[in-house]
């Protein structure tokens, strides 16, 4: 088996990530003015959700300037023993191994699950759904 790089890893997850929204936004759209709803209702879901406050919600502790120990740890050489991940308001970011993202990909490599399962993860306790204005 060939092993992963490290650029390809982040590459591959933003891909993924990409693509699941494209699915997304097809499965909530009957016509073109759904089409539209549906990718603005993700816009809006990712815009009210602070994924610093996702993090803390999962046990993780913020560091200064919100840095962490990466939690892809099979992507350092040395376990990440330095915080090497920065998690922003939008999204997260690791200077080590290049995994980035927003706050749904954040939720996906967390609870390792689906793009759908972590739109519901993080709209089911903060009451946000894809339709509510």
């Amino acid at each position: 088996m060939k092993p992963i790089k490290k650029a390809d890893a982040a590459t591959s997850a933003q891909q993924q990530t990409t693509k699941q929204s494209a699915e997304l936004q097809s499965h909530s759209s009957t016509g073109g003015s759904q089409s539209h709803r549906g990718l603005h209702d993700l816009e809006r879901i990712k815009a009210q959700v602070d994924a610093r406050e996702i993090a803390r919600r999962y046990g993780i502790k913020l560091g200064t300037n919100g840095q962490v120990r990466c939690f892809n740890h099979r992507a350092h050489s040395n376990g990440d023993r330095n915080p090497s991940m920065r998690i922003y308001a939008d999204g997260y970011h690791c200077f080590g191994c290049g995994a980035s993202g927003d706050v749904i990909s954040l939720v996906q490599e967390l609870e390792q699950c689906t793009f759908k399962e972590a739109l519901q993860r993080i709209g089911g306790p903060l009451n946000i759904s894809p339709n509510s204005g």
